[in-house]
């Protein structure tokens, strides 16, 4: 989060004989009751190789959702306090019409630690 902003990997397998053009989009979106604006994802395009894998990083997108987006260890107890999980949603088609959706559920936070002379 030091540079605000946030990108995701994926990892994109052909098994066919054949190359495939593998478009990926994806959502992302609150996973509790707080709404958040998110930020749009850009698409990705990516020919991958028959038999092959294609690791795949999309993003990075500005991330100006502040301190309230993040997840935080409710230590010490703060009474009210409710952890901030997101929701990114992937949709991958494939230039013959096969598709793949997954969802992965995930928060994040920012820590650091100052060393006293």
């Amino acid at each position: 989060m030091a540079n605000q902003t946030l990108s995701y990997d994926a990892s994109v397998t052909n098994t066919s004989g054949s190359s495939r053009t593998v478009t990926l989009t994806g959502t992302l979106a609150f996973d509790n009751s707080t709404s958040f604006n998110y930020p749009a994802l850009p698409g990705k395009t990516v020919t991958v190789a028959a038999h092959s894998t294609a690791e795949v990083t999309v993003g990075p997108v500005a991330w100006n959702l502040g301190s309230s987006s993040y997840w935080w260890p409710n230590v010490p107890y703060r009474s009210g306090y409710r952890a901030q999980p997101h929701r990114l949603s992937v949709h991958a088609s494939t230039d013959d019409g096969h598709t793949s959706d997954a969802s992965y559920r995930f928060g994040f936070r920012e820590t650091s630690r100052r060393c006293r002379r």
